[in-house]
């Protein structure tokens, strides 16, 4: 494996291993700008819009790799209140209706004679 030897001012060779970065300057342009108009897409949804605009496969992780380098911190959206039930709807689950009438002290014939 080639490395580079900064004391003497070597380039690496060709064969250095690993991959090439996917992204390029240009990606990362058009990658900014659908999140920036997509907001709330998913990762994947995001992949499939740079796939269709700039021709480029990717798969999520890497465009997670890529937002978190750029300090793009997406979050997710804050779930709306729990509406009140209308008076008169249906409600279904346990109520009053299901609970037992109390009887004391036992709940057999017997008695304590």
């Amino acid at each position: 494996m080639a490395t580079t030897h900064p004391q003497d001012g070597t380039e690496p060779s060709s064969s250095a291993g690993g991959r090439l970065p996917a992204f390029k300057s240009e990606h990362i342009a058009v990658l900014h700008d659908i999140v920036i108009e997509r907001a709330q897409a998913s990762l994947q949804e995001i992949a499939d819009e740079l796939h269709h605009r700039c021709a480029l496969r990717v798969c999520a992780a890497t465009i997670r790799r890529v937002l978190r380098v750029l300090d793009v911190v997406r979050r997710k959206q804050l779930r709306g209140t729990v509406a009140v039930r209308a008076e008169g709807a249906k409600r279904y689950g346990y109520t009053a209706a299901h609970r037992r009438k109390a009887i004391y002290p036992y709940s057999t014939n017997l008695t304590d004679a």
